[in-house]
């Protein structure tokens, strides 16, 4: 009571209190420092002005609320809880999760009940939970209502060397580990749509560049104590990491300005205090991009000496000559050889070489074909390798250098396709042949040349004439020429040529259909102007015409010069030799049934004489029946063969030349039909050609078809089986 009254006194003494509206007026002009410091000296001096600043600094939760990133994926609410209870009672604390996923984001929130908790648990940002290092921070600073988050540009990362298969959605995934995303996406140039392979415009300098590379070789030789050729290709090979490690740096820089050039020492510090994830720059140096290499990044290590087995079967590649930066195919392709226990990689190495494998080629068919260390020994591929040795005379770089596809090498294929080139090539030819195409037995493993023989195959290539093709094979990939001989089929399928006349134009032109690549058939038809019936005419003529049609060439119109040439007047010669009246309603009608040119008309006409008929006759012939002309020598020749096969004599041709004008198939299904039925003994042999093939179908069956019981049925039959060639 006594010091109450002194204090009153002694204020009483030193005048009266001063107003509300006094007081602010005299503090307004004060700077934001001064009066932190009068602060902080009334609070220290008078307990109830600290707890009234207390009491005020704790209302507002973005005072007490922390930003916790980098947690393991399997890091709970409960867990993160317990971790910063250390600090204090806390209000409330849970890890985010993705919604559509349910997997943890990597981050979550604690707030604290009150500010001091906060402000310790400030004092030590960094703490070890699952085995993470988790860093935290304010999540917002300030009064209620103002937000304190950093300057755009400091939050605002640079992200470079993207592939151009890489999309926004990708990139954000990514990086939601690292913490809350406000906005981020991949940069496209607005003329070609496609990736500038970068987000933002803060520039990286060389300068900083290579301070970042030197104070990264630091750190992990030094350090972490990797090995130094292994810290040394980290730093050198995994420009995203580093490009991402300056913008982190630069975020945590208290500078500014954009262009800062960032030293060693800054770098350095940011690294002592923020521990990356070695996995990253790991697996960018092998040769993989960050989408690749995302699902390869363990949830519960950081450090890469935490992972013994992956550095010891690294390490053994390594030693053994499979270079660095070729490790990712691996990675891809056979991710197991890197779980071997001790000492396993080794003793398969060991056994390949003992069955006369050498070192430098294992090491370089490991790098392309990594699945030969999986499993057992791939005794088929020894076995290739022995011919490959033998036959091309190289050393066993060779074969790695050669290999065309991604992904591992069928060896049982690449086995069948040597042993079936060595059927037809001396052991000198097929090593020139091998040298001069590998892809004859790298590309799909010799899977490709297989499916180009059976093509040919169907087409009536021989054996040999494959052999001879493959000698004068173009500097084209197989798949690619097997690819475009296909297109070429289909185009003359689609214009409706004939099975025989497509035949012959692929044995005569293989090599130069197989090297260009045609457009579709109805690009062709639009932009030649042209009927399937003309254009089959013209490509007849002259196969060769279809390599100006080939994708990249610009097509015009078809010119009239054909027709011309197959026009009325070219055609009145030949006619008038058979005894046409010129301009008469029978030539006219004839000139439409004609198909090819003067000379191939003369040929036909010639043919037909030699088979034995006499010129006079022939002509009569072809004035009564135009139509034989309409086809080439060779259907004429198969059916005049046909004809005497049967025991008719060419003066039963004669007496009857339209049988020359019917379809192979109509002929050979009458006689056939015929000769059973004579068989049967129902009809007499002896039938006039005309009987047998001017008859209706109709006719045919009710005259002499159903004369048998079973006549109908073995009609059908035939149908079923006579095909349209004879």
């Amino acid at each position: 009571m006594d010091d109450l009254k002194k204090r009153k006194l002694d204020e009483a003494g030193n005048g009266e209190f001063a107003s509300k509206e006094e007081l602010r007026f005299l503090i307004e002009p004060l700077a934001k420092p001064q009066l932190v410091d009068l602060l902080a000296k009334l609070g220290s001096q008078y307990p109830s002005i600290a707890e009234e600043i207390k009491s005020i600094a704790s209302a507002d939760p973005a005072h007490r609320k922390l930003f916790v990133r980098g947690l393991a994926w399997n890091t709970t609410s409960e867990t993160l809880r317990a971790a910063f209870q250390e600090h204090g009672e806390i209000e409330e604390g849970a890890v985010i999760y993705d919604k559509a996923t349910g997997k943890s984001r990597g981050y979550g929130f604690i707030t604290f009940k009150n500010m001091e908790s906060t402000q310790q648990a400030l004092r030590a940002p960094s703490k070890l939970i699952d085995g993470r290092l988790a860093v935290c921070n304010l999540a917002c600073e300030g009064l209620s209502g103002t937000s304190s988050a950093p300057d755009l540009s400091l939050r605002k990362l640079y992200i470079g060397s993207l592939s151009p298969e890489v999309t926004s959605e990708m990139l954000l995934n990514y990086f939601l580990r690292h913490g809350e995303i406000e906005e981020g996406s991949v940069a496209y140039d607005k003329d070609t749509n496609e990736s500038r392979f970068h987000t933002t415009n803060t520039k990286t300098t060389p300068s900083s560049l290579k301070e970042a590379k030197a104070a990264l070789l630091e750190y992990l030789h030094a350090t972490r104590s990797l090995h130094f050729l292994d810290a040394d290709n980290m730093c050198k090979n995994s420009p995203s990491f580093l490009h991402d490690l300056l913008a982190k740096t630069l975020s945590h820089s208290q500078t500014q300005t954009l262009t800062l050039t960032l030293t060693k020492r800054s770098i350095s510090r940011y690294l002592r205090y923020h521990p990356i994830n070695e996995f990253e720059p790991f697996f960018e140096s092998v040769g993989l991009t960050p989408p690749e290499y995302a699902p390869l990044l363990p949830r519960d290590m950081i450090y890469l000496n935490d992972d013994p087995l992956l550095m010891d079967n690294y390490q053994t590649l390594c030693n053994y000559g499979v270079p660095r930066t070729k490790m990712g195919k691996i990675f891809k392709l056979a991710p197991q050889v890197f779980r071997y226990g001790p000492r396993v990689l080794s003793s398969k190495l060991r056994e390949y070489e003992n069955l006369g494998v050498g070192p430098g080629t294992l090491a370089g068919v490991v790098a392309c074909s990594p699945c030969v260390l999986v499993g057992g020994v791939d005794f088929e591929f020894v076995k290739v390798v022995e011919k490959l040795k033998g036959l091309v005379g190289k050393d066993g770089d060779w074969i790695g250098s050669n290999f065309i596809d991604e992904g591992c090498c069928n060896w049982g294929v690449m086995l069948r396709v040597l042993c079936l080139l060595g059927r037809v090539y001396s052991e000198e030819q097929l090593g020139d042949l091998i040298v001069r195409h590998p892809c004859l037995i790298f590309e799909e493993s010799g899977g490709c040349v297989l499916s180009l023989v059976v093509f040919l195959f169907k087409l009536g290539f021989s054996m040999d004439q494959v052999s001879r093709m493959f000698i004068e094979f173009p500097e084209i990939r197989v798949g690619k020429f097997l690819s475009n001989l296909k297109q070429c089929f289909l185009f003359l399928t689609e214009i409706e040529m004939e099975a025989s006349e497509i035949e012959r134009i692929f044995h005569s032109h293989c090599l130069v259909l197989g090297s260009f690549t045609l457009k579709k058939t109805i690009t062709l038809l639009t932009f030649l102007n042209v009927g399937k019936k003309r254009l089959c005419r013209t490509v007849s003529d002259d196969p060769l015409l279809m390599k100006s049609w080939a994708l990249g060439k610009r097509i015009e119109p078809l010119v009239n010069s054909y027709l011309e040439y197959e026009s009325k007047e070219l055609k009145k010669k030949f006619m008038l030799k058979l005894g046409y009246v010129e301009n008469s309603k029978k030539m006219n009608e004839a000139i439409k049934l004609f198909r090819g040119k003067g000379a191939e008309l003369e040929e036909r006409l010639d043919f037909i004489v030699r088979a034995g008929l006499d010129y006079e006759v022939v002509c009569e012939m072809i004035r009564n029946s135009p139509r034989i002309l309409s086809q080439t020598t060779d259907r004429i020749n198969k059916k005049i063969e046909f004809l005497v096969n049967e025991g008719y004599s060419i003066s039963d041709l004669a007496s009857f030349p339209s049988f020359l004008s019917y379809s192979p198939r109509r002929v050979k299904l009458r006689f056939s039909m015929y000769n059973w039925l004579k068989e049967q003994g129902v009809i007499e042999a002896g039938f006039a050609l005309s009987t047998i093939i001017a008859c209706s179908e109709k006719a045919f069956e009710r005259l002499y078809v159903k004369r048998h019981p079973s006549g109908l049925q073995v009609w059908q039959d035939l149908k079923a089986q006579i095909s349209s060639d004879i």
